[in-house]
């Protein structure tokens, strides 16, 4: 059984504390934000076996780059697989709702 790396960017951490403390502060539902937390972070780790399952986007500016795209909840997370490396590189998380395009340049990953 093959298995990669999985590795969590920077914006894409930040995003997730962001996300965790709209939930939080705003919405004031702690169990949520605990519950979005977790099975975010638990899908972003799942993505160590089979990564490939999510098929590259299709929009023109990320196929390019080989951004994959999985949707847990209401929230999107970007990622690219490495597979020199064996790595998954987590770029982003960002609610679903939002303007997919403008939210982050996948070339300066």
């Amino acid at each position: 059984m093959e298995t990669y790396e999985v590795i969590i960017s920077p914006d894409a951490l930040k995003s997730l504390d962001d996300i965790t403390d709209y939930i939080l502060t705003v919405l004031m539902s702690p169990e949520a934000a605990d519950n979005t937390y977790s099975a975010i972070y638990k899908a972003i780790n799942g993505l160590d076996f089979m990564p490939q399952r999510y098929a590259v986007l299709p929009e023109d500016f990320l196929e390019k780059t080989g951004v994959r795209r999985m949707q847990v909840r209401n929230y999107f997370i970007y990622f690219h697989v490495d597979e020199y490396q064996k790595q998954v590189n987590i770029i982003d998380v960002l609610y679903v709702g939002r303007e997919q395009r403008d939210s982050f340049d996948p070339a300066e990953e």
